[in-house]
């Protein structure tokens, strides 16, 4: 059994699910969900409490279970083992970068901690990957993100708002991200290397991954 393991926005929804089509694949994504925090997007909190976000409750709205959770779940169900053949895909920290946005743009804030509340997200990522690793991920890809900057919802709100999703996406996450996993030897995926034609990635690991945009 295919181990997939992939978290996304629902800006990307479309591309990362309706393309990848296998009937033994694990897809744990939930919109809203973050690398490891809680309130992911959408989430209002359990019956307990607005603040309160065990799974053990009832979620009132969206759950937003984080990566690292749903990382956790995976790995102690008795289907969670990972076979050396799986291959594993993880796309995670769009709604890190809409949070810390928001945060900076509404001044509750400011643009320095925005900063290092991505760079922490993008770190935990890097340790979720090596735990994957560790669990017999052989097989893994860590996809970095888009520009939201050049999204259509990132370019709605402004050149000055679109201008911090790319920093916080492009050169603080996605440059955090990179570097953590070329430190640990892992494989990269940099969305910025797609084009338009179909080609062949050869990525730093016994096997070939083909796409078309």
């Amino acid at each position: 059994k295919t181990a997939y393991e992939i978290t996304y926005g629902d800006w990307s929804s479309d591309v990362c699910s309706s393309d990848l089509i296998c009937n033994t694949c694990t897809n744990y994504a939930q919109g809203g969900s973050r690398v490891k925090d809680q309130p992911g997007i959408g989430n209002q909190g359990t019956t307990v409490g607005a603040n309160n976000f065990d799974r053990a409750n009832p979620f009132v709205a969206a759950s937003t279970l984080p990566v690292k959770e749903q990382i956790d779940i995976h790995l102690a169900s008795p289907s969670g083992k990972i076979a050396a053949s799986d291959l594993v895909l993880v796309l995670a920290g769009a709604n890190d970068v809409f949070v810390q946005a928001d945060l900076a743009g509404k001044g509750t804030i400011d643009s320095n901690t925005a900063a290092a509340n991505t760079q922490a997200a993008a770190l935990e990522l890097v340790a979720q990957a090596v735990r994957l690793r560790q669990a017999n991920a052989v097989k893994l890809l860590i996809i970095g993100l888009p520009d939201m900057g050049n999204t259509p919802a990132g370019v709605a709100q402004g050149a000055q708002a679109a201008g911090a999703l790319t920093m916080l996406s492009v050169k603080v996450f996605n440059g955090y991200l990179s570097g953590g996993l070329a430190q640990a030897g892992m494989a990269y995926l940099d969305p910025s290397e797609f084009r338009s034609e179909e080609h062949t990635s050869e990525l730093q690991s016994p096997y070939v991954i083909s796409y078309a945009v």
